[in-house]
């Protein structure tokens, strides 16, 4: 029987679900057990209203993602990212530009997270994440970046875009910090 059902996997690799305004967790949370859906490696779920943090904290079931997409999903808080992040060992891209919602405190639990190397939170874990995008999350300030700039050595593309509480303070902490990274964006920022 295990033989059939690995048979039946699909070999689904991205997925859009952008601008369903009826997509929500319960939908999500069946995506993500789903034999047909589990090897996407790209999810894109862009301005999906109902959708909400528990059922974003499905997708850590989702274990081949290495993109997740959801921008304008004002349901989400932010507070599920860290486990996804850490089940989902791949993500190298975090797209979440527009979530009213999203504060400090969901970006310091990211950066608190384990790493995918049994190192724990503190200075030491290190997120694997090359873009990462939270233009328009109008709570977020340099506290933010001041959690999540050690956290991001492999970064090569971060969009923070009218986060109108980041401030020149955090360029100098992003330049020390992510040597790697090839496009800043802080337009409109303060």
């Amino acid at each position: 029987d295990r033989k059939n059902r690995t048979k039946k996997r699909s070999t689904l690799a991205q997925l859009n679900l952008s601008s369903l305004p009826h997509m929500d967790d319960l939908v999500l949370r069946n995506l993500a057990v789903s034999p047909y859906t589990c090897m996407v490696r790209r999810l894109t779920l862009r301005n999906c209203p109902m959708l909400s943090d528990s059922g974003f904290g499905a997708l850590k079931g989702m274990r081949y993602l290495t993109a997740v997409h959801v921008d304008g999903c004002r349901g989400l808080r932010g507070m599920m990212f860290r486990d996804v992040l850490e089940n989902c060992h791949g993500l190298i891209e975090l797209t979440a530009s527009g979530l009213p919602m999203l504060t400090d405190e969901a970006v310091r639990a990211i950066a608190a997270r384990k790493s995918s190397f049994g190192y724990t939170g503190g200075t030491s874990g290190v997120l694997e994440l090359r873009l990462l995008d939270f233009s328009k999350c109008r709570r977020l300030t340099d506290l933010s970046l001041q959690w999540l700039a050690s956290k991001l050595m492999n970064i090569r593309a971060m969009h923070l875009s009218e986060c109108l509480l980041i401030s020149d303070a955090s360029l100098n902490m992003i330049a020390r910090s992510c040597v790697h990274l090839q496009s800043l964006r802080l337009k409109n920022c303060s």
